[in-house]
């Protein structure tokens, strides 16, 4: 991963260069440089996810150098450079024609360099076109999934929020005629952060393509006004973000740097059976994207030429040189302390998990039906069962029991009745059992069932693929065997 981190230091001087080419003078430049280095969003894209769109981000600023210095060849490199940041990441594509549309009124001009712009790609086609590999990749990769669907029907058709959004601010700025330098490039930073929250208000994405954002968010607050409140609300953002990251993407982080990074040597081959997320099972996940989509808007909306800076060299930023430092400090904090904890509830208790793999489906438990997870091969005495339950965001009122059966003689060893048990939705419920002896060579089954559950009021609990059909350990539904095991940890006394 050395070289995404040179790309990253690099970028990072980038931003100084083009704060230099916006106005921002010296030491303000100096300053916006180490914001974007600190910057959470960035930092967490870097070197927790650890991904390679810092490429896009760095010929994106490649271009946008080239584009406020706007010398005589400059609208030539600037064509290019954004070409190749195409080539990495299609966003690119919309941030470049913004930027185009806002200089250039001229339709044929508009088509000569934009077809400038596709150089890169074409060389890059040309250069590959003998790669099955490549075309399978690149070309069979559905870019448009996560932004194909449909937010409003009409009798006409469907519309895509995104795809307004999206056209809507790459069409705006050619009908925007900026008075002087500065002008420009409050609306060229203006419409990058419209771009941005087309983007990432109204498509799917992944974590760490929000790497794309962080120039265009940290110029845009530097021209700002109201430069010490968005830093407050780059704090806000990744504390809301790192929460919804790990409860959407359970086991997406954290077991990724356990098993691949240097701390498996202190595992020794031992499961996570603490995520992150289990940590934070108290926010609901509607919530807190609603307020992602609210700060994205915010970042977006208060970014307006109206609420920019007349000099841009005119406030001292060295006066929140501390909250540039703290809001970096709280991010890496919110990640260590939590991951930590991961690590040490691994660790030091002795846990089995039935499963290796995060949970990526939900079986809701309705009357009638029997579900039971299988298993084999553990021994030792089993002193509390944790299941990962769904209570899909309301109060259920429908009977829930759990049973431990040894399968080789048909007793049933424990019998619980959940029913009144506090379920945080999509967290672990521990089931305490006090201490059953189980012996490697038996096969067990633990069975969840319900009286009267219903769709709508009902529990539901997290399923991961089986990966392995041929071992004892599998789920089944009224006795028929599914490729699937129920997300269940146990703790053990002794092995």
């Amino acid at each position: 991963k050395l070289l995404p981190v040179l790309f990253f230091i690099a970028s990072a001087y980038l931003i100084y260069k083009v704060a230099l080419q916006v106005g921002m003078g010296a030491k303000k430049s100096k300053i916006c440089m180490f914001a974007f280095l600190t910057m959470p969003i960035a930092f967490y894209s870097q070197f927790i996810f650890s991904q390679y769109d810092v490429f896009t981000v760095f010929f994106m600023l490649c271009g946008m150098y080239f584009y406020f210095r706007n010398g005589p060849k400059d609208k030539l490199r600037f064509c290019i450079f954004f070409g190749v940041a195409i080539t990495f990441k299609y966003f690119a594509l919309l941030i470049f024609l913004a930027l185009l549309l806002l200089d250039e009124k001229n339709v044929l001009k508009v088509i000569k360099y934009t077809a400038f712009a596709a150089v890169p790609g074409i060389v890059e086609i040309l250069i590959n076109a003998g790669s099955k590999s490549f075309w399978k990749s690149v070309f069979g990769f559905n870019a448009l999934g996560y932004v194909s669907q449909n937010d409003f029907t009409t009798i006409l058709g469907s519309i895509s929020f995104f795809k307004v959004v999206c056209c809507f601010m790459v069409i705006w700025p050619f009908f925007i005629y900026p008075k002087d330098k500065n002008d420009r490039v409050k609306w060229a930073l203006y419409f990058c952060s419209g771009v941005c929250f087309g983007i990432f208000d109204f498509a799917t994405w992944h974590p760490q393509w929000l790497m794309f954002v962080a120039p265009f968010w940290v110029l845009g607050a530097f021209i700002s006004t109201h430069l010490e409140k968005f830093m407050w609300i780059d704090t806000a953002f990744i504390c809301v973000f790192y929460m919804f990251v790990n409860r959407w993407w359970i086991g997406g982080i954290d077991d990724v740097i356990m098993d691949n990074g240097i701390w498996r040597h202190f595992l020794n081959g031992k499961p996570v059976v603490r995520h992150i997320s289990d940590y934070i099972t108290f926010v609901d996940l509607n919530t807190l994207y609603s307020i992602i989509f609210v700060l994205i808007l915010v970042m977006f909306i208060f970014k307006h030429p109206k609420y920019c800076l007349t000099d841009f060299t005119q406030e001292d930023c060295s006066n929140h040189m501390w909250l540039m430092r703290l809001r970096f400090l709280a991010a890496a904090l919110l990640f260590i302390v939590p991951a930590f904890l991961s690590f040490y509830d691994t660790v030091s208790n002795n846990y089995t998990t039935l499963t290796n793999s995060s949970v990526n489906s939900w079986e809701v438990i309705t009357s009638g039906n029997i579900y039971e997870q299988h298993f084999s091969g553990i021994n030792g005495d089993l002193s509390q069962i944790e299941i990962q339950l769904a209570n899909y965001g309301h109060k259920n009122t429908s009977n829930l029991t759990l049973n431990l059966k040894d399968e080789d003689t048909g007793n049933i060893l424990v019998e619980k009745d959940l029913s009144d048990r506090h379920c945080k939705d999509l967290g672990f419920l521990k089931v305490d059992i006090g201490n059953v002896n189980l012996e490697q060579s038996k096969k067990y089954a633990i069975i969840l069932k319900s009286k009267d559950a219903v769709p709508g009021n009902c529990y539901g609990f997290g399923a991961t693929k089986d990966n392995d059909a041929s071992d004892d350990m599998y789920a089944t539904i009224n006795g028929e065997k599914k490729d699937i095991n129920m997300s269940i940890d146990l703790k053990l006394v002794k092995k």
